[in-house]
């Protein structure tokens, strides 16, 4: 059984700067990096990073949108009466999100922060979304239970497609294509779906992945690394052929939580399973692993980890669902530091094993 320190029922961040602050993929002498843990106090379903290394989380539990500045400090909490499910940032540093309930009048709404504080509404929903993206040019996708839809930045509809299964991921690559995973098939069945879309709604690839795979992220170079729930990579380029792959040692006996993944400036990919944090390199090969739980004494740091993001300067944060703090009589914040050195770009980490104080 896992030993559960005294915890609060709320969501958490973690930053981790294991990446150099010159930059991912460049060659320098051992950097320092931070782990910063500290509890939101509040419910989170996703994470984005805007242009100042702030922190924002949809938190569905009480309706509201956070911000964290990088030392855990809550800089501001924008209540919107809703239930936010997902969230992007724009070239312009507006917060777009999509609200899976809007007043109980429909079945949600695409809104946006249009100075970080006032929420404008855009556009109200008949379907319940569950994703959001966002294009260089201002337009805006919504995925939702069975349709896609394009949106204008005036929140007029462009474009509307049914989907053949609910999606499990959405981003926009370089080019303003849309990559779309779905959770399966055509025919609803078999394995998942990885398609990209011009921004008409023109299919440019299709492929059927393996069907434990449920979320991806767009690298530098235009690959897509594709996160299955056995702990699996895999990279397709922009025609959609597979042209790589990593396999956990050991593998993962049974499908685990497949969370989430991203891909640093330098190419390097960081992805958090229900277990552990992994860092692999661009040549999908694994620099890092940092687990979740002690194995000597079976105590659990992290439960339940939801999101993941890099920021510019290398630093990934990893959102929970379940914190498990240390000894603690407040519900209230609690930030954590460990700093170890590491050499920039992934080169070498002397110590891959997850120390939290």
């Amino acid at each position: 059984m896992i030993n559960r320190r005294s915890w609060t029922p709320w969501s958490f961040v973690v930053l981790l700067s294991i990446f150099a602050w010159t930059g991912c993929g460049s060659e320098s002498a051992p950097q320092e990096a931070s782990w910063v843990r500290f509890d939101t106090g509040h419910g989170g379903t996703s994470l984005a990073i805007d242009f100042q290394g702030g922190v924002w989380v949809a938190s569905a539990g009480d309706g509201s949108l956070i911000r964290h500045l990088a030392d855990g400090t809550l800089e501001k909490e924008i209540p919107v009466e809703g239930n936010p499910r997902d969230l992007a940032i724009d070239g312009s540093g507006r917060i777009w999100f999509v609200d899976a309930t809007q007043n109980g009048l429909s079945n949600g709404a695409l809104r946006r922060l249009d100075d970080g504080t006032s929420v404008v509404e855009s556009v109200i929903l008949n379907k319940t979304p569950r994703k959001v993206a966002l294009e260089p040019d201002g337009g805006v996708w919504v995925a939702s239970e069975t349709t896609l839809q394009r949106f204008t930045e005036e929140g007029e509809i462009d474009s509307n497609f049914d989907l053949p299964a609910p999606p499990l991921d959405l981003a926009v690559d370089h080019s303003g294509a849309l990559w779309l995973l779905t959770a399966s098939g055509k025919d609803g069945s078999g394995a998942p779906l990885l398609m990209r879309l011009s921004p008409t709604g023109a299919v440019l690839v299709e492929n059927s992945l393996t069907e434990y795979a449920r979320r991806f992220a767009l690298a530098p170079d235009g690959f897509v690394v594709v996160q299955d729930a056995k702990g699996r990579i895999y990279q397709y380029n922009e025609l959609g052929s597979e042209t790589g792959a990593y396999v956990p040692d050991p593998p993962f006996a049974q499908p685990g939580s497949a969370v989430g993944i991203a891909v640093s400036e330098g190419g390097e990919i960081v992805y958090a399973t229900d277990t552990d944090l992994r860092v692999l390199s661009p040549e999908l090969v694994e620099l890092a692993r940092y687990p979740f739980v002690d194995s000597e004494t079976n105590t659990a740091y992290l439960l339940l980890p939801r999101d993941i993001a890099i920021g510019s300067r290398g630093q990934v944060w990893l959102l929970s669902a379940d914190p498990v703090s240390p000894a603690s009589d407040s519900p209230e914040n609690t930030t954590l530091l460990f700093i170890d050195e590491v050499v920039s770009g992934g080169q070498y980490f002397p110590d891959p094993t997850m120390v939290w104080p």
